[in-house]
């Protein structure tokens, strides 16, 4: 494995050999947060025949951009910190590196570490100044660049040996301990899949009032007690008709001829059906406002500001998408809602889940960045 190459330039060697150079990687992250990433990737590309070039805090700079320059492929990977900053330039050494590949044309991937799935230490994530200059580093660069995102060590592994053996030509075989990983994706799909049972669940009221006639709190209401006054003795003969008046079939013809005795009875009895001239309308009613509590939540967006977004976005879809399935994903967007926007895309575009959830994660930047930079624009006097 290449760490880095000496300061005074190229080994003879490395000159002689010419093809070494052409199968070298540039690994561009921040060493620390992400060591095991850097370590399985190395392995990984080492055992394919490939040489990872890996550079640490002391590595000069000239060093580094050095080895991006005879590179054959530059990999740059952003988690959630910023990393040391050039005091000479005041940039990160990573976009240091990212821009040295843009500017001699080395061909280069961009993944970003997925922020709701990627478990991380919270000491390995920025806050604050470098934080936000963090933020505005991804969003420019998804502005200029395809980028991919990744949810674990081995999704990260996997995706850039797929990327690489597609860009160079060769077989990347993957290790165990990628193959034997559990599919986070999956696990996402199972999570939106489950969303719709909530709504069977709000009949569960619905069904403990039927079963549970000797439940007290029930007797406590105070709709049926009013009424219980008026016809005491007539308890023996409808004992039947309030009980059947709800749950069963068959007894409901009768209930509505014998509705003034009903109430009563259903004071004394059970409570299940506490207002039976109610009844009609409240099991509908019922589980419409569970429903309406789960919604999730979208921001209406005005057909100006709709316009306003749309162009904005532009950039990140890579195929077409029609504006009703657009304007749905921008609304879900703009209230942080990430995981039913992606649904929403790889429905209404017929895209497999990982692929929705890229174009999404690139809309997104493109948002924060958006929104960030009219609050910040002077405001007209």
């Amino acid at each position: 494995m290449i760490t880095s190459a000496p300061a005074g330039g190229l080994q003879p060697t490395e000159q002689t050999l010419w093809g070494y150079c052409m199968t070298t990687v540039f690994l561009s992250s921040t060493p620390f947060d992400l060591a095991a990433h850097r370590k399985e990737i190395g392995d990984t590309l080492s055992a394919a025949g490939l040489h990872p070039a890996l550079t640490f805090p002391d590595t000069p700079v000239s060093e580094r951009l050095r080895l991006v320059r005879t590179s054959k492929v530059c990999i740059v990977i952003f988690g959630m910190m910023l990393g040391n900053v050039d005091p000479d330039t005041g940039k990160s050494l990573v976009q240091l590196e990212y821009e040295e590949a843009q500017l001699y044309s080395v061909p280069t991937l961009v993944f970003l570490m997925d922020e709701d799935e990627h478990w991380i230490l919270p000491k390995h994530a920025d806050t604050g100044p470098a934080g936000l200059r963090l933020a505005d580093l991804k969003a420019q660069i998804s502005l200029q660049h395809e980028i991919r995102f990744f949810e674990s060590r081995a999704d990260l592994t996997s995706k850039i040996a797929n990327e690489l053996s597609r860009l160079l030509g060769v077989n990347i075989p993957l290790p165990d301990s990628v193959l034997n990983a559990p599919s986070a994706y999956a696990g996402m799909q199972q999570s939106l899949s489950s969303a719709p049972p909530v709504a069977p669940a709000v009949t569960a009221p619905a069904t403990v009032a039927a079963s549970a006639p000797v439940t007290p709190a029930p007797v406590a209401a105070p709709a049926p007690a009013p009424v219980a006054a008026p016809a005491p003795a007539a308890p023996p003969a409808a004992v039947v008709t309030p009980v059947a008046a709800t749950p069963p079939v068959p007894p409901v013809p009768p209930a509505v001829p014998a509705q003034p005795v009903a109430e009563p009875v259903s004071a004394s009895v059970s409570a299940p059906t506490p207002a039976p001239a109610v009844a009609d309308s409240k099991p509908v009613a019922e589980p419409e406002k569970p429903a309406a509590r789960g919604k999730v939540q979208r921001y209406d967006l005005t057909g100006p500001r709709y316009m306003f977004f749309r162009e904005k976005v532009q950039p990140a879809l890579t195929i077409p998408v029609h504006d009703v399935l657009l304007k749905e994903v921008l609304e879900y967007l703009l209230v942080s809602n990430t995981m039913p926007a992606a649904s929403a895309m790889a429905k209404g575009a017929n895209l497999e889940l990982e692929d929705a959830i890229e174009i999404v994660r690139q809309i997104e930047l493109i948002l924060m960045d958006t929104i960030r930079s009219q609050k910040n624009a002077p405001k007209k006097s």
